[in-house]
């Protein structure tokens, strides 16, 4: 029996690499949106903060040389919060990225992109250890 309705089924993930602290504003990898409905940015700061924040930008270009903030995007920390949470679908240009502001020197441990709703199979997958597991009996590892 094929088991299908996994959360990984359909979907692209982008990872970016840690930084370090600062207060510069951190830019995730340029998402391409051709072929996909939406795309969720998880971010894990290593320093909570009221001042931190993530909004949504999008562009005609990878080079992000005319980018647009997304209007109502912004996402606020919050003082105990380390994980921030942007969801966007159908975006209006091809090209989208998270814009990490840091208020407080932070360190941002991880910007993770989920693209999902994808209209072409299959997915060419960048993470590439990925395992799916259908009713598994208990046991070692």
């Amino acid at each position: 029996m094929e088991v299908t309705g996994y959360l990984s089924d359909n979907i692209k993930v982008t990872v970016d690499a840690p930084t370090v602290a600062g207060t510069t504003e951190i830019d995730s990898t340029a998402i391409d949106m051709t072929g996909f409905d939406g795309v969720c940015f998880l971010v894990k700061l290593g320093t909570a903060a009221a001042n931190n924040t993530v909004k949504g930008q999008q562009d005609t270009v990878t080079g992000f040389g005319t980018v647009a903030d997304l209007a109502g995007s912004s996402t606020v920390a919050g003082v105990t919060n380390k994980v921030l949470v942007l969801d966007i679908q159908r975006p209006t240009k091809q090209f989208v990225r998270a814009a990490v502001l840091r208020g407080t020197s932070t360190t941002i441990d991880a910007i993770i992109a989920i693209q999902y709703k994808a209209r072409s199979l299959p997915i060419t997958q960048i993470v590439t250890s990925l395992k799916q597991l259908a009713s598994p009996a208990e046991g070692t590892a």
